[in-house]
């Protein structure tokens, strides 16, 4: 698995979930929060690959985003190698959701 915009490069098994491959490295690539799919800070675009997908909230994945790669990490499961892109702009928003003396 590889991250595009960074290179990094991940391994995974078949069946294993994103959020935990791409945490075991410990170098912080995709941030995470509720680890159920409520709180959309681990958004990200899967370019190329096959996963599966647990339910995802609606709030921070609607089904036009699905059909253009944009998913949770947390809900997805690894059924191939995968080719995936950061979203930081989602991070982002949650922080600044999260505190509200913040800027965008």
């Amino acid at each position: 698995m590889q991250i595009k915009d960074t290179g990094e490069v991940f391994h995974g098994r078949d069946g294993e979930n994103l959020l935990k491959v791409l945490g075991q490295s410990g170098k912080g690539t995709v941030t995470s929060g509720c680890r159920s799919g409520g709180c959309g800070i681990c958004k990200l675009r899967i370019i190329s690959g096959r996963y599966r997908c647990g339910n995802m909230s609606v709030a921070h994945v609607t089904d036009e985003d699905r059909h253009t790669g944009l998913v949770l990490a947390c809900r997805v499961f690894i059924e191939s190698d995968l080719v995936v892109e950061t979203v930081s702009t989602a991070c982002f928003r949650m922080a600044c959701r999260s505190s509200p003396d913040r800027q965008p």
